[in-house]
């Protein structure tokens, strides 16, 4: 119930971690993780936005803390493999163009991967598509 705007901007003034701001997450992944790991503002419906969802939504979790929480580990794989895919940039939303939002957004969640998560598949993400 809001948790997302405000987390994103207390991540973006730097308000240090705590435990509302780790309370405001854990809603966040309970109300707003798909079954296949990636984000949408509605948790039951394929949105069709769910790669720049993640990769927008991605720092804020890492920076409060929950870098190692198995659902943000399975937000990251799930962004690495729908943006590798050979059409990673057609977007629904935007008459099957390709959407260089959705690009800024996957590549600002790949920014704060976990080193222990990095390969070569998280790599080629930012190089071909």
């Amino acid at each position: 119930q809001g948790a997302v705007g405000a987390l994103s901007l207390f991540y973006m003034l730097g308000v240090a971690p705590d435990k509302r701001t780790t309370a405001g997450c854990d809603s966040f992944l309970n109300f707003c993780q798909h079954e296949n790991s990636g984000f949408s503002l509605t948790k039951k419906l394929r949105s069709g936005i769910f790669p720049c969802t993640t990769g927008e939504h991605l720092p804020f979790l890492v920076y409060f803390g929950l870098g190692d929480d198995p659902r943000v580990r399975a937000a990251f794989a799930f962004l690495i493999q729908d943006m590798s895919a050979e059409d990673a940039l057609d977007c629904g939303r935007y008459q099957h163009q390709d959407c260089l939002w959705g690009a800024i957004a996957a590549l600002n969640g790949l920014a704060v991967l976990p080193a222990e998560m990095r390969s070569r598949q998280s790599r080629q993400v930012g190089k071909t598509n």
